[in-house]
């Protein structure tokens, strides 16, 4: 919010909004509530991914030791036709003896393996030319861009609900009187007429606009306009949310008293 913002919103009385009603607002959008929803869906999708993070710590040079298999597990994971299996194995580095498991294409069952570990955390390892994790580490990267996506939607429907909140603490409520202007026809034959309505600010500052309406009578409506933007407005119709309804009402029948 810029200084000018504040300075001309600082004429107006503060609505306080109810904590429920701010969280409904706040989560209007279908970006946000989608963005919000996919993101953390796809952040536990990223559970089972993050031990391949370790694939990346292996180079030509990690050191290597014999090691061997103890077990050979199928998993639920397979590429086309072909099933994943997981290797259980243990070695033994520096007098200790260490236990992993590491991810393969295929059965095999070899009695010695090579195991290739990190010198600085010999727990960590795996049989070389296999991965740590079921999926490989490459795999994240989809995950990770399907994040991001998520988390762009997420923050253009909080920008969006934003502005919808403002409505809520600051619009100003008054009545634009409705004229039919012409008509129209849906795909199904429904008629619709259009009709230009104005309204007048606190300014004494008349405005108009056009919205398509089953009736074509001349009609008054109430609706909420922006102080800041004139130009803006929601009118209190079906297509407005059912919440903002009762909180205006609750609002107007608060400041009748």
């Amino acid at each position: 919010m810029n200084k000018q913002y504040k300075t001309h919103y600082s004429k107006i009385k503060k609505r306080n909004i109810p904590a429920s009603i701010f969280f409904k607002a706040l989560f209007k959008s279908f970006s946000s509530r989608n963005g919000l929803i996919f993101f953390i869906v796809s952040s536990l999708f990223l559970i089972p991914f993050r031990v391949s993070i370790n694939d990346t710590k292996f180079t030509d040079d990690s050191p290597l030791v014999d090691g061997k298999i103890t077990e050979v597990v199928k998993t639920n994971g397979s590429k086309g036709d072909v099933s994943i299996y997981k290797y259980k194995y243990s070695y033994i580095v520096a007098g200790k003896k260490y236990k992993g498991k590491s991810y393969k294409l295929g059965k095999e069952e070899p009695e010695v393996v090579h195991i290739e570990y990190l010198p600085e955390k010999p727990q960590i390892s795996r049989i070389k030319g296999m991965t740590i994790g079921i999926f490989p580490f490459k795999a994240m990267a989809v995950i990770y861009i399907l994040q991001i996506i998520s988390l762009l939607f997420f923050i253009i429907g909080i920008i969006i609900d934003i502005k919808f909140i403002k409505f809520l603490r600051y619009g100003i409520i008054t009545k634009a009187t409705y004229f039919l202007t012409g008509e129209t026809k849906d795909f199904s034959g429904i008629t619709y007429h259009k009709m230009r309505f104005t309204y007048t600010s606190e300014e004494q500052r008349t405005y108009e606009s056009f919205g398509y309406y089953y009736t074509n009578k001349k009609m008054q409506k109430k609706i909420i306009y922006n102080p800041k933007n004139l130009k803006q407005y929601i009118t209190f119709d079906s297509n407005m949310p059912n919440f903002f309804k009762e909180f205006f009402k609750d609002y107007i029948k608060k400041n009748r008293n």
